[in-house]
């Protein structure tokens, strides 16, 4: 079912704003600028296969301009390893020495590194790669200590205007932003929502007020300034987790063509509070981390870029990572649903398998998602305890939906 026009349209514009307007968009493929647009707002509308499709017709798979938009559909789609030789798993711009800046010899599990300064905080910000759900899968598990330490607002980069009416539903639809399409950033609203969270959009379309023509400034402060008119500004006892993208979480002053002062900059001078600027994005590793360990090392810089970094041994290598089970999901089979569609469909060999919950529309983001690839899966399905209808969606055909329920207990 595709979504109303008038929502589509919106939905749209808000890709286009986020992706494009920056007016730091360079182009060195020819039309860069239109795939981006046309394959967009496909990702964006829980279509993750079409938007790869778009991208590959028009002769752009390599293309670094499209780099990032191809390795966030390969995430959505459940292939996470290819999404990191995308993209990679560090920042690429302002690359930092992860020795210099931070006490690696000292770096342990994230939880009992960071814990301690969260306890402190009036502010945390947690950053991603939005090609990178095992980041979520840390935020997700940040949402009940956070909880506990007083921390009532949520504010997402991500969201769209429409977003505002989550707690009207209760689950993730499509149209709530361009990185909902991923099934653990639904997980990560849903349990932000259940535990009582005030999920608060902030991206620059929030605010009505004019920039000042320097867009990639004005998108930083206006962020932050957004964060702070919703939350300090009508309560004095306000606690904030911010989530934000890459480089929106560094406190040091970006080089040309980048923002002079981040999003987190502009956050402390408006609040008045120093925040805790946490990131996923900066060191590849930290002290020699095992594989399945997450582990965090603080700064010890007086004026840091970043205040901690956690660093995360999995870079999507493992078929069936450990982080799925610590964010309570169960790893289910999909061999025998492929078998179930070639002998009704032996024509269909590249096609993605869902699993839904009964009962949610269309627009609801399913409960994963994985893509089949000449009858082979990137990985099988991960599902959280519930009873499930399993879907195959194949580019430009209707969804088909199996006579087959999954049923996944609680241990």
């Amino acid at each position: 079912m595709l979504l109303p026009k008038r929502v589509y349209t919106v939905l749209s514009a808000y890709a286009a704003s986020v992706i494009l307007a920056s007016g730091a968009y360079a182009q060195t493929c020819d039309n860069a600028r239109d795939t981006v647009r046309q394959a967009t707002p496909l990702y964006m509308h829980g279509r993750p296969y079409a938007a790869l499709e778009t991208i590959s017709n028009r002769g752009h798979l390599e293309c670094p301009e499209l780099k990032p938009l191809s390795a966030r559909i390969h995430s959505v789609l459940g292939d996470y390893a290819a999404a990191d030789r995308i993209d990679g798993v560090v920042e690429s711009v302002g690359r930092i020495d992860c020795a210099a800046n931070f006490n690696t010899d000292q770096a342990t599990d994230w939880r009992t590194a960071l814990m301690p300064v969260i306890s402190e905080s009036r502010i945390v910000v947690l950053n991603e790669f939005h090609h990178r759900p095992v980041h979520r899968a840390v935020a997700i598990q940040l949402l009940a200590p956070l909880y506990e330490q007083g921390f009532r607002y949520l504010a997402i980069e991500d969201l769209s205007p429409m977003a505002t009416s989550l707690p009207e539903r209760g689950w993730a639809a499509y149209f709530d932003g361009g990185e909902v399409s991923d099934p653990i950033f639904a997980q990560f609203l849903e349990e932000a929502l259940a535990l009582g969270f005030e999920i608060l959009p902030y991206e620059w379309i929030m605010n009505s007020q004019s920039g000042t023509g320097d867009p990639i400034n004005d998108r930083e402060r206006i962020q932050a300034q957004n964060i702070v008119e919703a939350t300090f500004d009508q309560d004095e006892d306000a606690r904030v987790f911010v989530y934000a993208g890459i480089g929106h979480a560094r406190e040091d002053a970006g080089l040309e063509p980048y923002p002079t002062r981040y999003m987190a900059g502009w956050l402390h001078e408006l609040s008045g509070y120093n925040p805790l600027t946490l990131s996923q994005t900066a060191c590849a590793a930290l002290n020699n981390e095992t594989e399945g360990t997450i582990n965090a090392a603080l700064t010890s810089d007086a004026e840091p870029i970043y205040d901690a970094a956690i660093a995360h041994s999995d870079h999507g290598n493992e078929a069936w990572p450990q982080w799925l089970a610590e964010i309570g999901r169960h790893r289910v089979e999909v061999t025998t649903i492929i078998e179930s569609v070639q002998s009704t469909r032996p024509d269909l060999i590249d096609f993605t398998i869902e699993g839904v919950l009964p009962g949610r529309p269309p627009i609801a983001v399913p409960e994963d998602r994985i893509w089949v690839r000449g009858t082979v899966p990137v990985r099988d399905l991960s599902l959280r305890p519930g009873e499930y209808v399993i879907q195959i969606k194949i580019p430009g055909e209707d969804i088909i939906s199996l006579d087959q329920i999954v049923v996944v207990a609680s241990e």
